[in-house]
């Protein structure tokens, strides 16, 4: 009998823990501390992009709590300059954000940015921006932030898509599928 009930023990560890099955039936919590996602994106910045009505150099990106539960802040501190203003004037961007997870190149990166805040830091040169460049600013700054990683996850780790993200502590607390 003791013999029958070892045998079934290795049985249904090697099904179970052979298989890959983890508790959660797949899914998994990571938390990811925000210093380490600011230090991958001081890595990639500054980015610069040219557009209609003028250049975007987008200097730091920092994440924090939003307003709701199933969305993150993206401040970003950006220069603006064109033909009006070659020496640039900086700005800040305040965007609500979601997370987005691509299992191709294990990237985590931001997705459906909505703008909620512009403010210039020189009200002196506020003037001379245009309101092409007030429009376009946030569209050109929302692609740069799409396309930058905020962490590579390791080769080993498998996962679909981010179920749900949170802000807790000075970490990024995320359930992947």
């Amino acid at each position: 009998m003791k013999k029958q009930i070892t045998g079934l023990s290795i049985a249904l560890l090697l099904l179970f823990g052979g298989c890959g099955v983890t508790p959660g039936l797949g899914e998994s919590d990571q938390v990811i501390p925000l210093s380490q996602v600011d230090q991958t994106l001081k890595k990639r910045l500054p980015v610069m992009r040219k557009a209609s009505f003028g250049s975007v150099r987008v200097l730091s990106v920092a994440l924090q709590p939003g307003s709701d539960k199933k969305s993150v802040e993206a401040v970003a501190k950006f220069i603006l300059t064109s033909y009006e203003i070659p020496e640039g004037i900086e700005g800040l961007i305040t965007y609500q954000a979601h997370l987005k997870y691509s299992p191709e190149n294990r990237t985590l990166t931001l997705s459906q940015l909505k703008p909620l805040s512009l403010t210039f830091g020189n009200p002196s040169l506020e003037e001379y921006v245009s309101a092409a460049a007030r429009q376009g600013v946030s569209s050109v700054v929302a692609s740069i932030l799409q396309g930058l990683p905020l962490q590579v996850m390791p080769e080993n780790f498998r996962a679909r898509k981010v179920k749900k993200f949170s802000i807790q502590k000075e970490n990024l607390l995320i359930d992947f599928n």
